[in-house]
């Protein structure tokens, strides 16, 4: 949307001092705001507002798990379309270009709109489809590249994998006299994580945990942690052309069989893109949504808080991930892992929602697959004992949700759990075993 802020109305009051050479009324020295300008706080707000009683009334639904989603489908055709907005870009999907055609011009008939076309590249992220294949590939080639042009220069060396396993940073590793202070005060260190984060939450979980480590430096790195960064940097040179898969065709089957002793309880029936009126139930698609989580106890030295790390998987695409240090000491692996199925959980029953919303049937309670056999059965028992009874009442919730059949926690052996890439260092072999399993190699032609 051009100058989509100015669209919007603005309904406090408002006063601004007139622009240089703008010709005013004896007595006048201030203006009234009626609609919003870039730089005011409310305006992002305002704009929102504006879009979404817009959205409204042209009868899409706005998501109640995700206030940017919006959905509509067309009765008359069984036609649907999804809106995601992100402040003035707009990604419209849809399974017909009938639908999609009809609500740009709807948009275009409201707003000064620019339409480029099929997506091929939005917040930094790059879109590769492959038509006759139904696969599409999200990367951040040109984002890495030129990342790591600023802050390194094209001469860095690349290298295997984001962190050294025999690296643990710590505080005592800060700066300690004036002189070191002012040396590492002239590194860009902040803004050199704030563009590994965004890389992290984008297209690349595989340096999740790498990126988590630095992240907690922010106010007190030194010359170890800034080689730390180097090294994640140095890892993206090396794996450029890394990115994701998502594909319209589920091929969970393949890749659970790995998981050859689980038994995959939950599934639902795809109905988003299907029209009511040409396919029956029992022929719309069935995909199967898989979690695993795992944790790390007592990993950061300074707290001796642990880590937790979970990853969500519809079909074989991976649509969400997690690599964050627990907020309490935990006593005990059990109680460390518990804190990491809880977070899973929260996750599951945010993208169940999500997916009901969006018109999926769901059946069986979302598999979440652990590796700690006393987290398992402590989800499934309510009795306490000396050793659990002081654990905080919100890590009962993974407990209520087993009972409730919305989620079920199941046995998975250590060496194939992929959450375990997001609770620590691995070496090459076991990084590249785990990642391999949800990271493709794109072709950037």
């Amino acid at each position: 949307v051009n100058t989509a802020f100015l669209h919007a109305d603005i309904n406090e009051e408002i006063y601004i001092a007139p622009p240089d050479g703008f010709p005013i009324s004896t007595g006048m020295n201030c203006f009234r705001l009626k609609k919003a300008l870039y730089g005011l706080k409310q305006s992002p707000r305002e704009w929102y507002n504006n879009m979404n009683a817009f959205l409204l009334s042209i009868h899409f639904k706005r998501l109640y798990g995700e206030s940017c989603l919006y959905y509509r489908e067309d009765e008359d055709d069984g036609t649907t379309c999804i809106i995601s907005l992100y402040v003035d870009d707009i990604l419209i999907a849809g399974n017909s270009l009938a639908i999609i055609n009809r609500v740009k011009n709807q948009l275009n008939n409201k707003y000064d709109m620019k339409d480029l076309g099929i997506v091929k590249q939005i917040l930094g992220c790059e879109v590769k489809h492959e038509v006759e294949t139904g696969i599409s590939y999200l990367t951040q080639y040109q984002y890495t590249k030129k990342a790591i042009e600023k802050f390194f220069g094209p001469d860095l060396k690349p290298c295997d994998i984001p962190c050294d396993p025999e690296v643990i940073l710590s505080k005592a590793m800060s700066p300690s006299t004036d002189e070191e202070k002012i040396k590492m005060s002239k590194i860009p260190y902040r803004e050199a994580v704030g563009t590994l984060l965004w890389l992290s939450l984008g297209t690349r979980p595989d340096i999740s945990y790498a990126v988590s480590q630095v992240a907690k430096f922010n106010d007190c790195y030194g010359e170890t942690h800034w080689e730390a960064v180097k090294k994640i940097f140095r890892y993206l040179k090396g794996t450029l052309n890394l990115g994701l898969k998502f594909s319209s065709i589920d091929h969970s089957g393949e890749f659970l069989e790995r998981f050859k002793t689980v038994k995959l309880l939950g599934n639902f029936r795809s109905t988003m893109y299907r029209s009511k009126h040409q396919r029956k139930i029992d022929d719309l698609d069935v995909l199967t949504m898989l979690g695993l989580a795992d944790s790390d106890l007592s990993r950061c030295i300074d707290s001796r808080r642990s880590h937790t790390g979970f990853i969500f998987l519809i079909g074989s695409c991976v649509v969400s991930w997690q690599s964050k240090q627990q907020a309490s000491v935990a006593l005990s692996s059990m109680e460390s892992e518990n804190m990491s199925a809880c977070a899973a959980t929260q996750e599951a029953i945010w993208l169940l929602r999500l997916l009901q919303e969006f018109g999926c049937k769901f059946s069986g309670p979302v598999t979440i697959l652990e590796d700690n056999e006393a987290c398992i059965s402590f989800s499934k028992n309510p009795g306490d004992h000396n050793r659990t009874k002081h654990i905080d009442r919100k890590y009962h919730f993974v407990r209520e949700q087993v009972a409730a059949g919305n989620v079920i926690l199941q046995k998975i052996k250590t060496t194939e759990n992929l959450a375990d890439l997001f609770t620590k260092p691995l070496n090459k072999t076991q990084f590249y075993n785990l990642i391999q399993h949800f990271m493709y190699v794109v072709n950037q032609q």
